[in-house]
C-alpha cells in the first residue's frame, strides 16, 4: 500500500505531486482555457476565498450563504424532514448524556 514505511518518503512526495498535478493544476489549467482567460483559474479556491474567507461580491463575501437567521434554517428542517428531524433530535444530545 502507499504507506511511508513501505515506499519511502521519496516516494510518498513523488505520489503527492502527481497527484497534485493530476488534481490541481491540471484542472485549473484547462478550466482557464475553457473560461477563456489568459491565466489558470483554480475553481474550488475562488469559491474557498469568497465563502470562506469572505473575499470578494463587494467587499462583503460570503453573500449567497448563511444570511438567514438561526430560525430560518431550523424551520426549513421541519418542514423538508419533518418526522426524521424529530426523531433525530435526541441524538444531539447523546454526547452530552454520555459524559454524565
Amino acid at each position: 500500500a502507499l504507506r511511508p514505511g513501505v515506499l519511502g518518503p521519496c516516494k510518498v512526495a513523488a505520489i503527492a505531486a502527481q497527484a497534485l498535478v493530476a488534481f490541481a493544476a491540471l484542472p485549473s489549467v484547462l478550466d482557464g482555457w475553457y473560461y477563456g482567460t489568459q491565466r489558470p483559474v483554480w475553481a474550488m479556491g475562488n469559491h474557498l476565498l469568497y465563502n470562506v474567507a469572505g473575499v470578494g461580491g463587494g467587499g462583503a463575501g460570503a453573500d449567497l450563504y448563511g444570511t438567514e437567521p438561526w430560525t430560518f434554517y431550523a424551520k426549513n428542517l421541519l418542514l423538508n424532514f419533518n418526522a426524521v428531524a424529530l426523531l433525530a433530535a435526541p441524538s444531539a444530545l447523546a454526547p452530552v448524556m454520555r459524559l454524565a
